[in-house]
């Protein structure tokens, strides 16, 4: 396939881009090169047409293709670290993987079989039906106030957390003290903490980088009642979790480009189909090893630094499939899940929560999901997460085997409801993946105490909202 014509104009408008917004650096005809040989075969057939139908002028002006670039040129510095490593992991089944870690070269297996093996066969959590017809949790929260007992409790333990000698410690303390009330407290808090996020996103630093989380009075937002509608997006959905994560981590002098970064999956933004799959079309999937590798680098380094990986794992099949015939894939289910990696000088915590399919975050960290995992565990696992994904973006069966790498990985089983007969089809049964990664590098443990919890009337009041003039 002849991509030259896509690499010119894929450079032309990343410069150009670059010109009129130079946060955005600018990326060598070699580096567009490498980007686009990444491509798998399905994303070029979509890619490839693009010239002919997207002029630069308008191709350089949406804010969708700024974000692909920004995605790019990390990926980028993720391929061009381990160039070796990038290149192999492209092709699942490989014989042998030379990894080179602190300048000592290692060799490891890396095919589905030995992955088998080196795995433990028990899931880590609890494994997860989905019962059928899948909804939202019917919680009914009580409407809090800011004077019950179990919220002022909460305010005190999120303010008075001891700061450990490790970020992850810390901020593993902070997600477990949102559950130690009850759920009806957690849901009052975070939905607090999402509404304040969503508001520094867009607005000037605080004093002293001081960032107020006011609690007032309000009902609790619950799924809707009505079973002709589609329920509320509860407070344990994985995109907000994760994101609430990040944003804990996010450094504490200038939290606000996360905090920007965020604003999609903090504000429950609904993300069009189309940008969805043609977002994951210009953007080669990316393997989880390689910024293992990087992040483990930093936390043995002298300055034993801590990194949060927010990983994207997408249905580009569904969103294709969605793109041409809404009406045929109304009663299907995409398998989209985030989580997050922490990765520090102790190893490696996991963080994952489900809304529909499997354990929510409470019941992950309780179940031992969130534990702290050895380097070679840690490896073990992101490297049995990349043999799931595979080479991103090239169809296949979403078969027996892969659920069963599912479940040991995120402690849910996907297959039930998958074409049996009776019952509504839950998953398409194609495995079209894609994964995207950001990362927070550098957290300290000051960054995840920068937040105070208030009560509304205390201290400096509610989050000023005025907008800064860029």
């Amino acid at each position: 396939m002849n991509t030259s014509k896509l690499v010119v104009w894929l450079h032309k408008c990343i410069q150009e881009i670059h010109l009129s917004d130079p946060s955005i650096d600018a990326l060598s005809i070699e580096q567009v090169q490498t980007w686009v040989s990444n491509l798998s075969e399905g994303q070029l057939r979509y890619a490839i047409e693009f010239p002919g139908i997207q002029p630069t002028r308008v191709w350089k002006e949406q804010p969708l293709y700024h974000y692909i670039v920004k995605a790019v040129i990390s990926w980028l510095r993720i391929h061009e670290a381990f160039p070796e490593e990038a290149a192999r992991l492209s092709s699942v089944g490989g014989d042998l993987v030379h990894l080179t870690v602190n300048n000592e070269t290692r060799t490891q297996h890396d095919n589905a079989s030995v992955a088998k093996e080196t795995v433990p066969t028990d899931p880590d959590v609890p494994t997860h039906q989905p019962t059928f017809p899948l909804r939202f949790e019917k919680f009914k929260y009580p409407t809090l106030t800011i004077s019950d007992p179990q919220v002022q409790t909460l305010i005190h333990t999120l303010n008075t957390i001891q700061p450990s000698s490790s970020p992850l410690t810390t901020l593993h303390h902070y997600l477990t003290a949102f559950f130690a009330q009850d759920l009806s407290t957690a849901a009052f808090a975070l939905e607090h903490f999402r509404t304040a996020i969503s508001a520094y996103a867009i607005t000037l630093p605080p004093p002293n980088n001081i960032y107020k989380i006011v609690l007032k009075s309000t009902p609790t937002p619950t799924p809707d009642d009505n079973d002709d509608k589609p329920p509320i997006p509860p407070w344990f959905i994985s995109p907000l979790l994760t994101s609430s994560i990040l944003a804990l981590s996010a450094p504490r002098r200038n939290p606000r480009p996360i905090f920007k970064t965020l604003l999609p999956y903090i504000t429950l933004k609904p993300v069009k189909p189309f940008e969805k799959f043609t977002k994951e079309s210009f953007v080669p999937c990316a393997r989880l090893l390689p910024y293992l590798l990087l992040a483990r680098n930093a936390a043995k380094s002298e300055g034993k630094k801590t990194s949060i990986l927010h990983v994207r794992l997408e249905d580009t099949g569904y969103y294709q499939q969605f793109s041409i015939d809404r009406e045929r894939m109304k009663d299907v289910y995409p398998f989209d899940h985030h989580f997050a990696l922490g990765i520090g000088p102790e190893g490696m915590r996991i963080w994952s929560s489900f809304a529909l399919f499997g354990p929510r975050l409470d019941q992950w960290i309780s179940g031992g999901g969130a534990r702290v995992r050895s380097w070679d565990e840690a490896e073990r696992w992101v490297r049995e997460f990349d043999v799931l994904v595979g080479e991103g973006g090239v169809e296949e069966r979403f078969d027996r085997r892969r659920r069963r790498v599912f479940r040991r990985l995120l402690g849910v089983d996907l297959g039930a409801g998958l074409g049996e007969e009776g019952r509504g089809r839950v998953l398409g049964e194609c495995f079209l993946p894609w994964v995207g990664v950001e990362v927070v590098e550098g957290i300290e443990v000051g960054d995840v105490r920068k937040f105070v919890w208030v009560v509304k009337g205390e201290g400096e009041g509610e989050v000023k909202k005025e907008v800064k003039k860029e």
